[in-house]
């Protein structure tokens, strides 16, 4: 039996790495994308459009349909499918540039980003706008943070990660 030289064990760890950094991306989508999916058809069938109830002093659950993107900015109904394609264009740049093994760091951010960009992307093809639920502010004032969702929030973690990292770096 020929024993494998340091190079060839070296070649083995690195593929090795690759893969599971590809799982971690893949994962971490998915994950995020079932949670999403979930939370959204939990609250289209629970809540009236437009009805909340206040789940925490802080937190109202609401029931929003939005034709924007996060937070509720750009509400045009007629930019629904250019939004459509930027989400997935935004998840196929990350799963090739995953593949080909141009990304190495921070792949469960990108995973949260890809995710979170699915999600929302899949609201808006099948549903036509995207349904917000979480709606935090301050008791007693009229200070609210817009209604969002769990894909929202995914893509906001993860692009603060990544500008983070690239911020520490330089």
């Amino acid at each position: 039996m020929a024993m494998k030289t340091s190079r060839q064990r070296s070649a083995g760890r690195d593929v090795l790495s690759k893969v599971r950094g590809a799982g971690i991306l893949f994962w971490t989508a998915a994950i995020v994308l079932v949670f999403d999916i979930v939370t959204k058809s939990i609250i289209r069938a629970t809540i009236p459009l437009n009805e909340s109830f206040a789940a925490l002093p802080f937190l109202h659950i609401v029931h929003f349909q939005n034709t924007g993107i996060s937070f509720g900015l750009l509400q045009f109904d007629f930019l629904r499918w250019l939004y459509v394609a930027i989400a997935l264009g935004v998840a196929l740049a990350i799963a090739v540039s995953c593949k080909q093994h141009k990304l190495t760091q921070h792949l469960l951010a990108w995973g949260l980003i890809m995710g979170g960009a699915l999600g929302n992307a899949l609201d808006r093809i099948f549903i036509g706008t995207v349904t917000d639920f979480a709606h935090f502010g301050i008791p007693g004032t009229t200070l609210f943070w817009p209604a969002f969702n769990v894909a929202d929030a995914a893509l906001t973690i993860g692009a603060v990660v990544i500008i983070w990292h690239a911020w520490k770096k330089e």
